[in-house]
């Protein structure tokens, strides 16, 4: 009978070792899958960590270096756009400047305006929506005329009290944050210098955005702001008035009294916070990941070698019966299949270690009482036949019972000969047996236990089969199943021995009957010494055949019975030597039996 560990097998060994195995994490301390655990969070979670670190040092002050030299690029751009800014108002005044009657306007005129030409040209360029007006100054700096009037009261459009800057020969004039939270503006003049003119200037208001948004590529978030400084205070890059003192990074100068600042708003190792959270979070995740892996593969693996340790368990308390599922793929079911390999191999070699003592000590046993046993069979026979052969002929009553002592004595020594040829059978002489020729001789043998019982017997083994085998083996061995065989049959059946060719060199020859079969725990049982069904019978018939068949490289065994009787399959090494004459091989055979 066969243990099997798969189910609930498993699973109760499983429950029984669950509190040793949930040691540690996820695993018993030392264990393969701890031990990789171990290993696999060294290996992804160290480095990471490393890195984490060799940029918290390091990686930094490299980024920081790297900003500073990009804000420091950033803040030429800027400053250069800002003067681009500055030189297109200054060249759009220059050219109005410039324009022919615009030295002389009647001042005193009421209403005071612009000759038709020059108005078109005003209004042509009040047309942009960076400029908010323009002014003609006198020559007692009052402004004589300014276009679109309503700007001085909307911006609060002045020349005279904000602080100037001198630039080229352009004056800057402010700038100013403008009424009422309203955009700021910047002023440029220029002298206007004609013999004989009425006009001593003309400027231009325009809006102060147009020249901080010309710096806006500094601008960066949780970094970094532009500022123009001016002799009229700061401005950030919509035009309006910063505040306090900002903590400057860096400055360039735009004019004189004018300069562009960058401000910074953090730090650039801030700037690139994120970066450092989302390390760390995928430092997390990577370890949590790794440790649920492994502790579905410790679950895992600990399901698949639970029937091994078990099995294991059972085995080293002499149950060697024991097999283990192989459903798992992979090592652990190579691992499976060896162990079950390992316990059929180590049954075997109980088997055979205990047949060889059994067999060492049925051998002494036998050998003494054969001895104890043979010699006064051997007197009894003696006496027996003196009695026979006594020249004043016996009384019938003692005739009878000496041809009956005779019968028993022949039949105790038949036994103990049995006996001695199961516990010590001889070595064999295996050489080239013709089967056919040998199976006929074996037939005449038996010819007249056969017609007695009324059982054909025919021989249907093919003329060139031939085996490596002792002769005087194969006739034990053959006679003992056709005599079962005839023992098994009622009148008028029929046995038949076939043979055929095997694979792997070797032949088999097949005893079958139509007698009334074996039940299935006979035939598990037949082979088995002193295993017997028939009255008086010894039980060693069948066992001393299967012992003489493995003696010389065969095996026996019962191949099927039932209703329509039995058959009984001897295979053997096949001859693979040089041909001999058949009839010289069953001569020389003859002879040996």
């Amino acid at each position: 009978m066969t243990a099997d560990l798969s189910g609930s097998g498993a699973a109760a060994v499983g429950g029984s070792r669950r509190g040793d195995r949930r040691r540690g994490l996820f695993a018993p301390s030392g264990s393969l899958v701890h031990r990789y655990l171990i290993l696999s969070l060294m290996f992804s979670v160290v480095p990471i960590v490393a890195i984490g670190a060799a940029y918290h040092v390091f990686v930094s002050d490299i980024i920081s270096q790297t900003t500073i030299r990009q804000l420091e690029n950033d803040l030429q751009i800027a400053r250069n756009n800002v003067r681009s800014v500055l030189n297109s108002f200054d060249q759009r005044l220059q050219s109005l400047a410039d324009l022919p009657g615009l030295s002389w306007i009647d001042t005193e005129a009421a209403p005071r305006s612009l000759p038709p030409t020059l108005q078109t040209i005003f209004d042509f360029e009040l047309d942009s929506p960076d400029l908010y007006a323009i002014g003609l100054i006198d020559a007692e700096d009052r402004e004589v005329l300014v276009a679109p009037r309503s700007a001085m009261g909307e911006h609060g459009l002045s020349h005279r009290t904000l602080p100037v800057s001198q630039w080229q020969n352009t004056t800057l004039i402010g700038p100013s944050g403008g009424p009422q939270g309203r955009p700021g503006w910047v002023g440029f003049r220029r002298e206007i210098r004609s013999e004989g003119s009425n006009i001593r200037a003309i400027i231009l208001w325009v809006r102060l955005a147009a020249l901080t948004e010309a710096s806006k590529s500094i601008d960066r978030i949780n970094l970094s702001r532009p500022v123009i400084a001016t002799p009229n205070g700061r401005y950030d890059v919509v035009g309006s008035p910063v505040a306090g003192a900002p903590d400057v990074l860096m400055t360039s100068e735009i004019v004189p009294g004018w300069h562009l600042e960058v401000v910074l708003t953090g730090t650039p190792a801030e700037s690139l916070g994120n970066l450092r959270w989302a390390l760390l979070v995928v430092v997390l995740i990577s370890g949590l990941a790794i440790a649920l892996v492994f502790r579905r593969l410790s679950h895992k693996l600990d399901s698949h070698i639970a029937p091994l340790v078990e099995g294991a368990r059972l085995i080293s308390r002499g149950d060697l019966s024991v097999k283990v599922p192989e459903t798992s793929g992979g090592e652990i079911g190579a691992l499976a299949h060896a162990f079950n390999q390992m316990g059929d191999s180590l049954r075997q070699t109980v088997r055979s270690n205990v047949e060889i003592e059994r067999r060492a000590l049925l051998g002494q046993i036998s050998a003494g009482i054969a001895h104890e046993v043979l010699n006064p069979m051997t007197s009894i026979r003696t006496s027996m036949q003196g009695i026979a052969r006594a020249p004043v002929p016996a009384p019938a009553e003692v005739t009878a019972i000496s041809e009956m002592v005779l019968e028993e004595v022949d039949r105790v020594s038949d036994l103990m000969t049995n006996f001695l040829a199961f516990a010590r059978p001889r070595e064999p002489a295996p050489e080239r047996v013709p089967l056919a020729h040998a199976t006929e001789r074996i037939l005449g043998l038996i010819l007249g236990a056969a017609s007695e019982a009324r059982v054909q017997v025919h021989n249907r083994v093919p003329e060139a089969l031939c085996a490596r085998f002792d002769p005087v083996h194969y006739r034990q061995i053959v006679m003992n199943l056709v005599l079962n065989a005839i023992d098994a049959c009622e009148p008028g059946a029929s046995i038949e021995i076939t043979g055929r060719t095997m694979a792997g060199g070797r032949v088999e020859v097949a005893v079958s009957d139509g007698g009334r079969g074996m039940t299935a725990e006979v035939a598990e049982n037949a082979i088995k010494p002193f295993f017997t069904t028939k009255p008086g019978g010894t039980g060693l018939g069948l066992a001393i055949s299967a012992e003489l068949a493995q003696s010389n490289g065969g095996h026996l065994v019962i191949g099927k019975t039932g209703a329509g009787g039995t058959t009984v399959v001897f295979s053997m090494p096949a001859f693979e030597g040089g041909n001999e004459d058949a009839a010289d091989a069953t001569a020389r055979n003859r002879r040996r039996t």
